[in-house]
Order: C-alpha cells, then structure tokens, then sequence
C-alpha cells in the first residue's frame, strides 16, 4: 500500500511539476530572444540597447553592461533571467554590439547570442538617426534532470530536438534636440518563417517603440535632468503594454532615480549610482501584477555598467 501510495505521490508530482513549468513561461511572457512582458527594467533608461539595436555604439567607446533578475522567488520554478550588452561605438557613425541572454523558468531554459549592427545618420546639426540590426541563434530547451518522474516523456525530446533556431530584430531611433522616437521589430524569424512548432506560442513580444524627451532643469546651481516617457510593446496574442514613467538625474547623471507604471497593472522603481561616467551599479524592483500579489513579491534586478572610455 504504501508502495502504492508512493507512485501516485510521483505521479502527481511530476504531473503538477510538469504543468508549472509550462505555465509560467506564459504567465511571466518570458521569451528569451525579445523583451518579455516583464522586460529587464535597465532597458528603458540605463541600457536602452536591450529593446532597441538601433542604440547599440550610440556614444563612442565601450560599454559593457551585466544584469541580474529574479521574480516571484517564493514559488517554484521562478523566473531568473541574466543578460549582458557588450557595444562599442567607433565614432564615425558606425556602431557594433554583442547581445546574450540566458533565462530559466521551471523546467524551461533559453539562451541567445546576437550581434549587432548599427548606423547612426548626423542629419542635422540637432537632428540624428539611428538604424540597428541584429542577428544570432536561440536554443529553448527543457532541463530533463529537473524533472521529477519520468524523464523520457517523447514529447519533451521532440521539444529539445528543435535545436538553434536563427532569429533576429531590426530597430531605428530618431533624436531631434532632446526628443526621441524609437520603434523596433523584434523576433523576425517569427515575422518571416512560418514554423507550425510554435504556432501555439503566446506571450512574445512584436515590437517596441517608445517616446521621451529630457528637460534640464537648474536649481540651486546644479543640473537635474527630467526625462519622461512613454512606451508602448506589442505581444502576440494578448492585450498590448502601454508603460509610462520617467527618469530624474543629479550629479552629472551619476545619481538616477526612476519609475514606470504598466498596464499591466504593476509598477517599476529603480535607481542608478555611478562614478564619473565610468561605473555604475542600478538596483530595480518591479511589483507583482494584481492577480498574484497574494501568492508572492514581486520582481527584483540588479545591473552593472562599465564604461571603459568616458562618455
């Protein structure tokens, strides 16, 4: 009997296991190779080259950023999410980077390397545009010594043996004084390839494309910068994501203070403190969307920048 009882536990087990972990990739929208539907929080004013390859090499030198998330951490199988931006920008237009994510929920884990190209227009004096490409491989896999039960379900094979998959997104930015307009395609194998493994997939973004404009105010003798702005991201079937907030800088911008608020009914608060435009270290915490706040906290991400030629 208790032999019996046993088997059923790991029966059960490896049913729930199995259903939570894929699951949650709908529910979070996490999708390796684009922004999610929590995208990392870096990316709308710290490192703006996540969302947009047109933003890769904008200013001339290197830049590396590395940046760490983890959500929902009082239930299984969490999201946990790592990326990092290489880019360099040679100073007569051009523009190179590297892009790699890694993110792992439940069973499911998925990795991308992209590199970038990008060209940055002088077409006035105040007035510039940015055109970005990026191109690498995805790998989404399921992690069969995470399984609980049996490991040989033909279904999980069939999903690891869809090996790399070659993808990609196309981004362009317009800067005209301190205004700035950006729009990008993201994931264009999904656009331009007809693959019926993922004609089920949900919860993975379309687009971006975003408006700001920075204000430079004096007070007291020093800078502060106020920058507000307003996204909007597309994800396939399901309600698009308006976000809104702004960006407040003291000391050079080596102090930052922000927050965005999303449709989605959650809230994102972060702050950035840098050295002489060299290093900065970003802490950002986003809330828990209503439907799950009673369950678990929300999301938390922490990020370094190292600029290895001042800005």
């Amino acid at each position: 009997m208790n032999l019996v009882n046993n088997i059923s536990k790991r029966f059960a087990l490896a049913v729930v296991g199995s259903a939570l972990a894929l699951a949650l990739p709908a529910l979070v929208g996490e999708n390796q190779a684009q922004a999610q539907l929590n995208p990392m929080g870096t990316m709308y004013f710290q490192n703006q080259y996540l969302a947009n390859p047109a933003m890769a090499g904008l200013e001339a030198g290197v830049k590396l950023n590395v940046a760490y998330r983890q959500q929902w951490n009082s239930l299984p199988g969490a999201p946990r999410s790592q990326s990092f931006t290489g880019e360099y920008g040679f100073g007569n237009n051009v523009g190179v980077g590297v892009n790699v994510y890694n993110t792992k929920t439940g069973l499911i884990q998925q990795t991308s390397v992209q590199a970038t190209y990008a060209y940055h227009f002088q077409v006035a004096e105040d007035q510039k545009l940015n055109l970005g490409l990026s191109l690498g491989a995805s790998r989404q896999s399921i992690r069969q010594l995470d399984i609980t039960g049996d490991n040989f379900d033909p279904s999980v094979n069939r999903f690891n043996d869809r090996g790399v998959q070659v993808d990609g997104d196309v981004g362009a930015a317009y800067n005209f004084s301190k205004l700035q307009v950006q729009a990008a395609i993201l994931g264009l194998r999904n656009l331009l390839v007809s693959d019926p493994n993922q004609e089920d997939y949900v919860n993975y973004p379309t687009f971006f494309s975003s408006v700001s404009y920075r204000f430079d105010l004096e007070v007291g003798g020093q800078t502060i910068g106020l920058e507000p702005k307003v996204a909007y991201r597309g994800i396939r079937e399901t309600d698009n994501i308006l976000d809104a907030g702004a960006n407040v800088s003291f000391l050079d911008n080596n102090l930052q203070v922000f927050g965005l608020y999303h449709s989605t009914k959650a809230a994102t608060l972060g702050f950035s403190v840098g050295y002489k435009s060299r290093v900065a270290i970003t802490g950002i915490y986003t809330t828990s969307n209503p439907e799950i706040k009673d369950y678990t906290g929300g999301g938390f991400e922490i990020g370094l920048r190292l600029a290895l030629q001042k800005q």
